[in-house]
């Protein structure tokens, strides 16, 4: 495995449009030894069509997928008081098919930073 893939390393989920200002960093551990096994079960129940052997390939598909579940979750809690009744890690955790964020398979949320703030560009009204 290259150096990208091995010890302990960060990974940035960002979108700069809808969600300007807005991150989750996430934790992966390669020398966790069930992280090669989760990113296997997940890949091959969202049916990734990378070979088993690609770990890189399979892994960078299924981070994609996991960072599009947590934009998911944060788009439904943008309309919710501050004060979230879930975790990222809870939701993300409770998808079929996705790892619990928690560390325990190798990948964990480090931190995140919600801001955002929904200003319209053009509405236009007028009358029907």
């Amino acid at each position: 495995m290259s150096n990208k893939y091995s010890g302990r390393r960060h990974f940035i989920c960002s979108e700069g449009e809808c969600f300007d200002g807005t991150s989750v960093l996430l934790e992966v551990d390669f020398d966790n030894n069930s992280l090669k096994s989760a990113i296997d079960q997940m890949a091959d129940y969202h049916q990734i069509k990378i070979p088993e052997s690609d770990f890189e390939g399979r892994f960078d598909a299924c981070l994609q997928l996991i960072a599009h579940a947590i934009y998911s979750f944060l788009a439904t809690e943008m309309f919710r008081p501050k004060d979230y009744s879930k975790t990222i890690r809870d939701y993300v955790g409770s998808l079929e098919g996705f790892p619990y964020l928690d560390g325990t398979e190798g990948i964990k949320v480090a931190s995140y930073e919600f801001d955002i703030v929904i200003e319209p560009k053009d509405i236009c009204v007028q009358e029907w």
